[in-house]
């Protein structure tokens, strides 16, 4: 966004993780200096009550080729829900001569649960694949193995190491369909047919099953699910689903049922953090 006097830089909601605070953030470049030092007021959307905006206040100076500014806490705001703020420039605090105005709507991906969220991945490793796009969060000491056949690649994150016991019990297991732009070699891709796999997904697993938007904003399902696996043991898991840009992922976060419990916070914050595209 361009006004008069400024070009926007940064403006959004970000963590104050320390303090388990959601606070707005702007910066902006000055692009017309002001002769003699102003007087700022921002205003920023109150997410929880719009009749009562958020309200900062700075001096900028001639010299100034920047400003920046960081709101009070806000609380409830919603993710996928635009924002406003809005900058008024006068010549003194008295603010009997207006000057300049910029405004600035922001899109949150924050909302209230993403400081739960955020603070569950303290003290984990991060696993990343450049090529695909790929990183997620797992806890240290824990085995990677990645895999590839025909248009999915998985990854498998686990406390078993699945090349020397040939199996796992306890960790995270990555499916993604991999080839971009099927429709660029001339074959076609059925996107409602993916659709509709997804929406026949959420039908069947319905076992605490919730719609969510990651921190990342994909939209998709999660399902707490229980099973036995290979080995004859009860398990619970994690399953995730999301449908993005023709291309879809699941990851699955399971456990021995008699540890799930310990491991559940982690597994839904390694999900809702993770990069998948």
């Amino acid at each position: 966004m361009t006004s008069e006097y400024f070009k926007s830089s940064l403006a959004g909601l970000t963590l104050d993780l320390p303090k388990k605070e959601i606070k707005y953030i702007l910066g902006l470049k000055i692009i017309k200096p002001f002769p003699e030092p102003v007087f700022a007021e921002v205003t920023f959307e109150n997410p929880a009550d719009a009749a009562r905006p958020v309200a900062a206040s700075a001096v900028i100076n001639p010299k100034d080729d920047m400003f920046s500014v960081i709101s009070m806490p806000v609380s409830s705001p919603q993710k996928n829900t635009y924002y406003t703020i809005v900058v008024r420039v006068y010549k003194d605090q008295t603010k009997k001569e207006f000057v300049a105005e910029h405004s600035q709507k922001i899109l949150s991906v924050l909302n209230d649960e993403s400081i739960d969220i955020w603070r569950g991945l303290g003290g984990l490793n991060k696993w990343t694949h450049p090529e695909y796009r790929l990183e997620i969060s797992y806890p240290a000491g824990w085995n990677v193995k990645e895999m590839s056949s025909g248009n999915n690649f998985q990854a498998f994150i686990s406390v078993e190491n699945i090349d020397l016991e040939g199996y796992y019990s306890t960790g995270i297991m990555l499916l993604r369909h991999i080839t971009p732009g099927l429709q660029l070699e001339g074959l076609s891709v059925d996107h409602q047919l993916i659709n509709s796999g997804v929406s026949n997904l959420k039908k069947v697993i319905s076992e605490e099953r919730k719609e969510v938007v990651t921190e990342r904003g994909y939209e998709g399902v999660i399902s707490k699910l229980t099973f036995v696996n290979d080995k004859g043991v009860e398990e619970k898991g994690l399953l995730a689903v999301f449908s993005h840009e023709r291309k879809l992922t699941m990851l699955l976060c399971e456990s021995p049922s008699g540890d799930f419990a310990k491991h559940e916070k982690t597994f839904y914050s390694i999900i809702m953090t993770a990069k998948l595209y």
